[in-house]
């Protein structure tokens, strides 16, 4: 072989391995950017994991918290509404009358008339038309509607606190 052969054979494999150095450079690149997308994959659903953890607990914690204040919301209500039993027993108010005018105003508000006119076929009737000037409730039934439905309002009351309170752990725990 001549001097030129060695010489073209030498460039040729110093080319060779220039190729396979980078083919091989190439491969370590790709390799570890594939164990890099791995290692962030796996720090993302860590982190999923913990923020679900960290729900179910403030969740938990929240309903435990709500179900606690319901229960002795309802202690207290039912309390008070021994009381106001006792109250209008003593009281002659279960043979006062309540106003037909006052009822049907009443029943206007709740939209009671509306529905059981819609339930029985009927149009419904105006405030203090069929009944003359005396409705089919005592004034102690005013009292205790009223009662009931404050216990009502104050326990949707309760609810909605608790899930302003719930959400607003919530909001914190994401902005850790």
């Amino acid at each position: 072989m001549t001097t030129l052969s060695r010489a073209v054979l030498a460039v040729l494999a110093s080319l060779a391995v220039l190729a396979g150095g980078w083919a091989y450079r190439s491969h370590l690149i790709d390799l570890g950017a594939a164990q890099e997308a791995q290692a962030a994959q796996v720090r993302q659903d860590a982190a999923v994991k913990a923020a679900r953890a960290s729900d179910a607990k403030v969740s938990a914690a929240a309903v435990a918290s709500l179900q606690t204040q319901l229960t002795n919301q309802k202690a207290e209500h039912d309390r008070v509404s021994r009381d106001l039993q006792a109250a209008l027993a003593a009281s002659d108010l279960r043979a006062a009358r309540l106003d037909a005018r006052v009822a049907g105003l009443l029943d206007q508000a709740a939209e009671l008339r509306e529905r059981a006119a819609g339930a029985a076929g009927g149009t419904g009737s105006a405030p203090g038309e069929a009944g003359g000037d005396q409705a089919d409730a005592s004034v102690a039934d005013l009292v205790e509607s009223v009662e009931v439905n404050y216990g009502v309002c104050n326990r949707n009351a309760t609810r909605l606190e608790a899930l302003q309170a719930w959400y607003a752990k919530l909001r914190v725990g994401r902005q850790e």
